[in-house]
This record gives C-alpha cells, sequence and structure tokens, in this order.
C-alpha cells in the first residue's frame, strides 16, 4: 500500500517536509517480490515529547526486499529534526539528524525483521526538543509495536491496547 506522499517522495527522490512538529502517518512500499525468504519489513514510528501532545507520530513501513528500491526523507518545516531512511536490499539504513547534525544512524536487517527485533531510542535536536522512535521487525506490516514496548506517551494511536501480534 503506498499513499500519494510516498509514492511523490520516492519519484522525486526528494525530502517530504511535513509542516509545523507534526508528523503524518506515511506508509511506504509495496510488498517484495517474490522470493524463496521468508517478508521482512521494518515499521518505524516517531514521536515529539514533552509538546504538550499536540503532535501527531510519524508512522512507516517498509519492505525488506531484494535489492535497492525507495528512500525517504522526512522532518519537521525548520530541518530541526529529520529522518532519512533508505531501503539497500539488505535491510533498511536510518539516520536521524539535527540541521546538518547526524544524530543516530541505525540498520535494520532480515536478521532484525525475523526474530520481531525492537529498537527503541530519543534524541535531541540542535534546538533541545526531544523526540522518541522506536523501529520494529515483523513479517508483515503493523501499525503498532509488539506489546512488550511501551506506548508513546499519551498514547496517540490507542496502541497500548495492543495483542502480542502488534495489532490495535
Amino acid at each position: 500500500m503506498r499513499t500519494l506522499r510516498s509514492a511523490l517522495s520516492r519519484a522525486a527522490g526528494l525530502s517530504v517536509a511535513l509542516g509545523g512538529c507534526g508528523f503524518s502517518d506515511v506508509v511506504v512500499d509495496d510488498p517484495p517480490a517474490p522470493t524463496s525468504e521468508p517478508p521482512a519489513f521494518v515499521m518505524s514510528r516517531m514521536h515529539a515529547l514533552g509538546m504538550g501532545g499536540s503532535t501527531n507520530p510519524g508512522y512507516a513501513c517498509h519492505a525488506i526486499g531484494a535489492g535497492p528500491s525507495g528512500s525517504m526523507i522526512y522532518g519537521d518545516a525548520t530541518n530541526d529534526v529529520w529522518v532519512r531512511e533508505l531501503e539497500d536490499g539488505g535491510g533498511l539504513s536510518v539516520e536521524v539528524g539535527s540541521l546538518e547534525l547526524v544524530l543516530e544512524r541505525r540498520h535494520y536487517g532480515r536478521d532484525f525483521s525475523q526474530s520481531r527485533g525492537v529498537d527503541q531510542f530519543v534524541i535531541t535536536t540542535s534546538s533541545g526538543a526531544r523526540y522518541q522512535l522506536v523501529y520494529w521487525g515483523g513479517t508483515e506490516c503493523e501499525r503498532c509495536p509488539p506489546a512488550s514496548v511501551e506506548p508513546l506517551p499519551g498514547d496517540p494511536q490507542g496502541c497500548g491496547a495492543t495483542d502480542a501480534g502488534g495489532a490495535p
């Protein structure tokens, strides 16, 4: 499933700037081409901390395929926070930054997806804003992380009442 915003970002290879400090739901990539390997997906959520719950979390789901496919860059209108996600064939490479600084680099491969791995971290931008990011793996796109992950502050997506499969 592909939203218009993700299709445009893949086609242009440019950033998708989302206004203010709000992030909108984005689902990217079609399922990987059929292979002998089981399907592998890496999902992510991003949420601004300490902003009175006035922001929406961002969501993405990437299919890990047989070769490089799309990339996505998103952030706020000032580039105080940005996330670059690139599918490199072996997994999902992620950079999170602020202005010209790269604050975090991560890579999530097929093993991360198959083990239903979870990686959760907080970054602080150049302006002092804090964001929580959660990446998790699975064999299909799931809108919520596994139940073992503490819900985002205020639980804006209703993920606190999830089953073990991460479905709300």
